[in-house]
């Protein structure tokens, strides 16, 4: 049970407290989590963290509520762009950035050893509608300035706002580029590979697992929606979106550890499901 927040301004620092665990989860995983790490990643006193939230189990809690809530609103938007008639362009990230806006910080670029290596290898490359195979980010570009840390484009921090946002709109006509954007993390492939390792560290923090667990259902019910409107027309039955999921989540594996690009990988095998669906 929480203490403190009685007040509008002790509500407002605890949800500050809440989105710095979080921002803290998804940027240096679950093991960076303590109550020291968070308070100064909110810019309060260490006494704050543990005024407002008993423990580290507790803490850990809202920071994985907070996660999935972030997962959800980028697939909301996908969602969103889809019924407006748009495509995975605009907006990118903005969910998963969540936990930074709300603490009001900027993400740096950081950089990877492997950041150069983005051209697919034989086979893997997708069909033209997808846009470059060679791409990290949106179709027909070289470097995604959308990532969460694009690894040598900028040397310095950079705001979530200049992040995101860049490259056109693909549309219903590359139903696998909705749903890999829908489901992958914003960024180049250390982003992706980043965020995945953040995903199976969970299992080593019983308390941030748990979060996620009861949270999952908000994802869940968005990513119904969003399945059912890109099968909508395609598919005469029901398309469970677990399925989609495991090939996502199956590409990003596969792809890292065999230093193929992640994201063209991805749409290259939702396109293979969905054609197996239709």
């Amino acid at each position: 049970m929480t203490v403190g927040g009685g007040t509008a301004k002790g509500a407002r620092r605890r949800t500050a407290i809440a989105a710095a665990a979080a921002a803290l989860v998804l940027s240096d995983g679950p093991a960076a989590l303590s109550h020291r790490a968070v308070a100064a990643r909110a810019g309060v006193p260490l006494a704050a963290t543990t005024y407002y939230f008993r423990d580290l189990d507790e803490l850990a809690a809202v920071a994985g509520a907070a996660l999935v809530d972030g997962w959800a609103a980028h697939a909301q938007q996908a969602l969103d762009r889809l019924r407006d008639g748009g495509g995975p362009g605009a907006g990118r990230g903005a969910g998963f950035a969540t936990a930074q806006a709300a603490e009001g910080r900027t993400v740096g670029s950081a950089r990877s050893a492997d950041a150069g290596r983005t051209e697919p290898r034989h086979g893997d490359r997708a069909p033209t509608a997808m846009g470059d195979p060679g791409s990290m980010g949106d179709p027909g570009s070289t470097g995604d300035p959308g990532s969460m840390g694009d690894p040598g484009s900028m040397d310095g921090p950079v705001s979530m706002d200049a992040q995101v946002g860049v490259g056109g709109p693909v549309g219903m006509d590359d139903p696998a580029a909705v749903l890999a954007d829908a489901l992958l993390p914003p960024g180049d492939d250390a982003a992706i590979r980043a965020h995945h390792e953040h995903l199976l560290a969970l299992a080593r923090h019983p308390a941030l697992a748990a979060a996620v667990g009861e949270a999952r259902q908000r994802l869940d019910e968005v990513l119904v929606a969003l399945t059912a409107a890109v099968f909508d027309g395609l598919s005469a039955r029901p398309v469970d979106p677990a399925l989609v999921l495991a090939v996502v989540d199956g590409a990003v594996v596969s792809a890292a550890s065999e230093a193929r690009a992640i994201r063209p990988h991805a749409r290259l095998l939702l396109t293979i499901l969905i054609s197996a669906l239709t």
